[in-house]
């Protein structure tokens, strides 16, 4: 396995009353091979320093003590479990501790209820869920089975 991947979400934080949409890049060797519109939190929870809340972003990388997450590449399927309604993408390290609350059980999920997420990178389009399957199914299949992840906030 000579090739390295990677995601990377960027969401620019803002104290508004609207969901903002970050980008999910993923990166081969990199260089961006795509990018997905993606969100995380919920509308109104989405300013700086919102992770140290239940229910906010997930925390940035540079306040891990890794300073790196791992989103596995083998899908849990959870169809009744409301919002996620299909495959999960689990995000290592499980829990993550702050300076308000322990936080964790974070992924990739598809938007499936109410708009955002209580601190997974759930995707909103159907074509962009679409894709970032495809595209991690096909990192599953060259035999990673997780994918360094970066979180950023600007």
């Amino acid at each position: 396995m000579s090739d390295t991947y990677a995601f990377k979400f960027t969401l620019d934080t803002d104290e508004t009353s609207d969901l903002i949409e970050g980008i999910l890049q993923l990166l081969k060797n990199g260089t961006v091979m795509n990018e997905y519109r993606a969100t995380c939190s919920t509308a109104g929870r989405q300013a700086d320093g919102s992770w140290k809340q239940r229910g906010g972003l997930i925390p940035p990388s540079r306040d891990l003590a890794s300073k790196e997450y791992f989103v596995d590449t083998k899908p849990i399927y959870m169809p009744q479990v409301k919002g996620v309604n299909g495959n999960f993408y689990c995000i290592t390290p499980f829990t993550v501790p702050t300076k308000g609350v322990t936080r964790g059980d974070f992924g990739f999920h598809f938007d499936a209820n109410v708009p955002g997420s209580l601190g997974c990178i759930v995707l909103r389009t159907p074509r962009g869920w679409e894709a970032l399957q495809r595209d991690i199914a096909n990192i599953f299949a060259v035999g990673f089975k997780q994918v360094p992840l970066v979180v950023e906030y600007i």
